[in-house]
């Protein structure tokens, strides 16, 4: 088996000291929910597109209509999703905003 040019626990470190921290710093921040969740999404598309550009680019022919608009209803679910979240931030401790989002998945089980 190969070596992997990094450890692997570096990534996952660096994860989770990023999600830690963002509901702090929304909470900082003196801008409107939408402002941020806007910026969130900007910099995340402008971080990982040059690395998507250049390892798949051969994949984007192979994507359907179907596919782009399954896309665009997820982005726009997860658009709401960020507002949502960094607007209870405004009503709620960081704490305990952070545990109904991580407890989503829980939610949206039970309802099935």
């Amino acid at each position: 088996m190969n070596k992997p040019p990094i450890h692997p626990y570096i990534p996952i470190l660096i994860g989770v000291i990023s999600i830690s921290l963002s509901a702090i710093l929304v909470k900082l921040a003196t801008a409107d929910a939408g402002v941020i969740a806007f910026y969130r999404m900007l910099f995340s598309v402008l971080i990982m597109s040059p690395i998507f550009f250049m390892k798949h680019t051969h994949e984007i022919k192979l994507i359907t209509k179907r596919d782009w608009i399954f896309s665009t209803i997820a982005g726009v679910f997860l658009a709401f999703h960020f507002i949502l979240w960094f607007e209870s931030l405004n009503y709620t401790s960081v704490a305990s905003s952070t545990v109904l989002v991580t407890l989503q998945p829980l939610f949206a089980f039970g309802a099935f």
